[in-house]
């Protein structure tokens, strides 16, 4: 027999219900009650007698916790809360590297309708260290907020929040302060972070005024400032057009420092018969100016054209094989000067550069939806004191066994190149990535139109990050091991290994994580339980 009691499945031989007076469900068993909904339950209460509250409470008397059908914890008394009332939180149990064991438990606070807050503080047990957080959680907000004392006082806050009624008015908070930064059980990602940062912006799409706030974290001085972009595009059948102009007023201890900036970006395409034609045209400058009467500035422009002769030849199934050669030139010019500021922009490029290249491109796939993609272009690049050889490459496959992508540049002096792949079925497959730059000047990366691909994410000048590691997942289990290594040199910066158990219905989560990264002596271990998602 299952009865249904809210969002409880009750399952029994035989049942005896009754409505108390209070208007709580009374159940007497024995009966397995369960919030999962999966068929067998993963976690279930076996109980003589249940009470089922109107807010949701549940109650068990002479009980037990069933993990899969199998009788896992006797509970003689068992309370479970729903969202809406004061509850306690699944215990925290870590091995935080050289700082050691940890333990934590934690309370669940509800503040009204979609509002909560969850306190969670805990000690690490060799030693006073103690480590608190507060999560605030609201229909437009979250806000993080962690007190850690170990090797010093360190405070964390990050988060987001829009402001009820104002859809276009958003805020954005991610700030580590405190000695050993360096040194704090954080990811690899938010260690490496450069800046502290405070956003508020008011606006709509992209336009919009926004006050912000800066420093680097550790030593460094901080700026804050205020910032005002106005847009406008237009759009066309063969093309677009968008400027964008922004003005930015800065200040830090005492110094104010005013930049005005425009950019103006046009593109183009089409067929000429059987050829295709295309252009991109991009212009920006910018000047700042300083109280003290010092001022900066800089232009700095791209003009792009490409033909080709595309061909298409059906292939079976429905796939299309698509074979493109053509031509691309481009040229780029920049003039941004930064010496003799207190600030400066955080790319300065001075010179010209032209480029002329063959492109063979080619796709295979449903017609717009290539399965797999290469392009290769050799050419020659121009500066202003020499010219040098150049490839650029593109691939790209995805499908069932293999998902990846490549794109790079390389010239005489240097290389840009980054590269992500998952190889193998979703059973068991590896994963590899790559970010390098080495050698490439400024002008050099924006002519060959490789300014937005990511720089080696964790070095301040050239540099290169490789991550591999393998993962899986079988039905409700999945493991994953990596590490990142920074080149050269093959220094470690990262390993992590990851392995748990959720089912589809997630009714339960538990993982346990192993990491270590650089700059943190020994290994963190954790074990992190989650229960009713």
């Amino acid at each position: 027999m299952v009865v249904e009691a809210g969002r409880l499945k009750l399952r029994a031989e035989r049942l005896k219900v009754r409505r108390r007076p209070d208007g709580a469900l009374e159940v007497e068993g024995p009966v397995v009650a369960s919030a999962c909904a999966c068929d067998p339950p993963a976690v279930s209460v076996e109980a003589a007698r249940l009470v089922v509250t109107d807010r949701g409470e549940v109650r068990a008397t002479d009980a037990s916790l069933r993990l899969f059908g199998a009788r896992a914890l006797p509970l003689p008394w068992l309370s479970l809360r729903s969202p809406s009332q004061v509850g306690l939180l699944p215990p925290t149990l870590a091995w935080r590297a050289a700082d050691g064991p940890f333990a934590g438990a934690g309370a669940h606070v509800p503040l009204g309708a979609a509002r909560s807050l969850d306190l969670h503080t805990g000690a690490y047990l060799r030693g006073t260290g103690v480590d608190s957080v507060a999560t605030l959680d609201t229909e437009r907000a979250r806000l993080r907020a962690r007190w850690e004392r170990l090797h010093g006082d360190r405070v964390t806050l990050a988060g987001r929040a829009s402001v009820p009624g104002a859809e276009a008015v958003n805020a954005s908070i991610d700030v580590v302060r405190g000695p050993g930064v360096g040194r704090a059980a954080l990811d690899l990602d938010s260690a490496a972070r450069p800046r502290d940062r405070l956003d508020v912006a008011v606006g709509a799409g992209t336009a919009g005024v926004s006050a912000f706030a800066y420093a680097p974290r550790g030593l460094g001085r901080a700026w804050s400032g205020l910032r005002v972009v106005a847009p406008v595009e237009l759009a066309a059948r063969s093309g677009s057009l968008s400027v964008v102009g922004d003005a930015l007023s800065l200040a830090s201890s005492g110094q104010a420092v005013s930049v005005a900036r425009a950019r103006a970006l046009a593109t183009a395409g089409g067929f000429v018969g059987i050829v295709r034609m295309d252009l991109r045209a991009d212009a920006a400058a910018w000047v700042a100016s300083e109280a003290s009467g010092g001022g900066v500035g800089g232009a700095s422009g791209s003009l792009a054209v490409g033909v080709g002769v595309p061909v298409a030849r059906a292939v079976g199934g429905g796939w299309v094989h698509v074979v493109d050669p053509g031509l691309r030139a481009a040229v780029f010019a920049a003039d941004e000067r930064g010496a003799g500021a207190s600030f400066a922009p955080s790319v300065v490029a001075r010179g010209r550069a032209g480029l002329v290249s063959l492109a063979l491109a080619s796709s295979l796939g449903p017609p717009g939806r290539g399965v797999a993609s290469a392009s290769i272009e050799p050419g020659l690049l121009a500066t202003a004191d020499r010219v040098e050889p150049l490839a650029r490459a593109r691939l790209g496959a995805r499908g069932d066994l293999a998902r990846a992508e490549l794109e790079g540049a390389v010239v005489a002096r240097g290389a840009l190149y980054v590269a992500r792949a998952d190889l193998g079925p979703r059973a068991l497959f590896a994963r590899a990535g790559l970010e390098s730059l080495h050698g490439s000047n400024p002008v050099e990366t924006r002519a060959l139109g490789l300014a937005d691909a990511a720089r080696a994410r964790w070095f301040a000048t050239d540099g290169t990050t490789v991550r591999a590691g393998l993962g899986g997942s079988s039905g409700a289990l999945f493991a994953d091991a990596s590490r990142v290594w920074g080149l050269p040199g093959g220094v470690a910066l990262a390993d992590e290994a990851r392995v748990g158990y959720r089912p589809r219905c997630l009714c339960l989560e538990v993982t346990a994580l192993g990491a270590r990264r650089l700059g943190r002596d020994g290994v963190d271990v954790a074990v992190s339980v989650a229960l009713f998602r």
